[in-house]
């Protein structure tokens, strides 16, 4: 067996949770071996010379999403197969049916990117002070890298002023502080003493959105609808073959860190087949009944992403360590004939399904 845990560490470096975690680093590695053991050596050597932290991360998903397909016995498995300059991350076979996939981790909707910079550097930051302190975070989508020094330096200037609660509480209180840069409300934040008083400040909570609001916020759903268009159309073009009885194309996403708002099937729908609403309407008989219908910003709605079978959600909190498949199946309306007949990628797999689609078949 070859050791990969170097490798893992170097390139994983800004993840505590698995390279302080040695029985992470063993799966990981033990994972990376069973793929070379299938022939999968391309995935292995792209995970092992990517040192990019995020990109490392993607990879991990693909690995994971890969251990699920060969738990789920699939025939003629392979990586990036040669078959177009663009190719689908994996294709297979199951029961007959060739499965093409594309594997995508969600990126910056609403500016992941800076917000998980800005995390990093509190951890590294902070932890030189004294103040034996949790730091307590909302981050605004409008923060960007090139605030992030201000922040800190207006820290350094006004840290003497600040006053540490005994015990964290989720409302706001006349203690929290917010830092304002160029007009903007950037980050809210409030210091809790920590129980064992050890020097250095450390991240307590954190929260995403408008600092100065509570953390359940209503959810904008139009980044998120644009990102996953942008998704749709990246992998549009590496599916060669059009769906049919014997040929699948499907879409695998996950949303990247727990910065990420949607995080329930719900919200995914509303993406994908348009914003659930609820009309009245009378009936021939004179009564009057609510019907739920869909909105018209659906993207599965567009034709321009017929040639994709479906979309795979995969819950942010799955882990690269879990050994089940956890995620839910949306399937393309152009396609619902053909999928019917398909055989199911994972067990574990739920599939949405419209009320309408329920209707029609028992209609």
């Amino acid at each position: 067996m070859s050791d990969y845990s170097k490798a893992i560490r170097n390139n994983l470096y800004c993840f505590p949770g698995i390279v302080n975690n040695p029985e992470r680093i063993s799966a990981i590695n033990e994972d990376l071996n069973t793929l070379n053991e299938r022939g999968l050596t391309s995935l292995v050597n792209n995970f092992c010379s990517q040192t990019d932290p995020d990109r490392a991360d993607d990879l991990l998903f693909e690995i994971w999403v890969c251990k699920m397909l060969m738990k789920s016995s699939v025939e003629n498995l392979s990586y990036e197969p040669p078959i177009l300059s663009k190719p689908p991350d994996f294709r297979c076979n199951l029961n007959g049916v060739q499965f093409d996939i594309q594997v995508k981790r969600v990126h910056n909707v609403v500016n992941e990117i800076a917000k998980t910079i800005f995390q990093r550097e509190c951890r590294k930051r902070l932890s030189k002070y004294k103040n034996p302190w949790f730091i307590n975070l909302r981050i605004s989508d409008q923060l960007q890298r090139q605030h992030i020094n201000n922040f800190f330096q207006y820290l350094d200037n006004n840290l003497s002023s600040f006053v540490a609660k005994a015990n964290y509480r989720e409302l706001l209180e006349a203690n929290d502080y917010v830092w304002i840069f160029e007009e903007k409300k950037m980050v809210s934040f409030s210091f809790t003493e920590k129980v064992k008083k050890n020097a250095g400040i450390s991240i307590g909570t954190i929260h995403s959105g408008n600092p100065g609001e509570s953390s359940v916020q209503w959810v904008d759903l139009t980044p998120y609808r644009s990102r996953m268009r942008r998704v749709l159309k990246k992998s549009k073009p590496t599916f060669s073959e059009i769906p049919s009885e014997t040929q699948s194309n499907l879409v695998i996403v996950q949303p990247d860190a727990e910065l990420w708002d949607l995080s329930d099937s719900d919200d995914m729908a509303d993406v994908l087949y348009g914003d659930a609403q609820k009309i009245s309407y009378t009936r021939p008989d004179g009564k009057e009944v609510m019907k739920d219908i869909r909105g018209p910003n659906g993207i599965l709605k567009d034709k321009k992403f017929s040639n994709i079978t479906g979309v795979v959600f995969v819950h942010p909190s799955v882990s690269i360590t879990d050994n089940e498949f956890k995620g839910s199946y949306f399937l393309n309306p152009f396609h619902l004939t053909e999928i019917c007949i398909h055989p199911k990628l994972f067990k574990e797999m739920t599939y949405f399904v419209r009320s309408e689609w329920k209707a029609n078949a028992t209609a």
